[in-house]
């Protein structure tokens, strides 16, 4: 009976030793987990602070693109004037029919100025659409994988206490 007891003690012993270790690690493991959390919530304020520049940086960038379209447009119709006395220039004795230039191209030159720039711009504007989103697609990306990366875990638990019932009542029918 004494011997009984001693090995009854011990293995208290041995449980109670075990149950300090494992506090231990769960006291290290929750103050590991603290520090992950706050690095987390710093890496997310972060993020959220780059987002807010890249934002203000795309508003500015279409405010500049928008001036740039406005300059576009000044400068052609600056020049048309420019161009049409250039190109109405003749020397003494001849007339505007006898210069080298077509009359069409005197006059469809600043629409095709005008034109080009309005094109320029356009394609500026999809190419920063398309940067916008791509970058949503990137984000939408990210959210996905995280969402996965975080139910991943609890359906294969959820798939796993599934089969695990299953087997039970298929001995409990056998």
């Amino acid at each position: 009976m004494a011997v009984m007891v001693e090995r009854l003690e011990s293995s208290r012993q041995k449980l109670l030793t075990e149950i300090d270790s494992q506090s231990s690690e769960i006291e290290r493991l929750f103050e590991e987990n603290s520090n992950l959390s706050a690095s987390h919530q710093d890496a997310l304020g972060l993020a959220m602070q780059w987002e807010n520049q890249v934002k203000d940086c795309l508003k500015k960038n279409e405010e500049l693109r928008l001036l740039l379209d406005k300059l576009r447009s000044e400068q052609i119709h600056s020049m048309q004037p420019r161009d049409n006395s250039a190109r109405f220039h003749t020397e003494p004795g001849t007339s505007i029919s006898d210069n080298s230039i077509p009359h069409e191209q005197v006059t469809e030159s600043p629409l095709v100025k005008d034109l080009l720039s309005k094109e320029q711009s356009r394609a500026e504007a999809l190419s920063a659409e398309v940067m916008k989103l791509s970058a949503e697609l990137k984000h939408a990306a990210q959210a996905y994988n995280n969402l996965t990366r975080l139910y991943r875990p609890v359906l294969r638990n959820i798939e796993n206490n599934l089969m695990k019932m299953k087997q039970e009542s298929f001995v409990t029918i056998q």
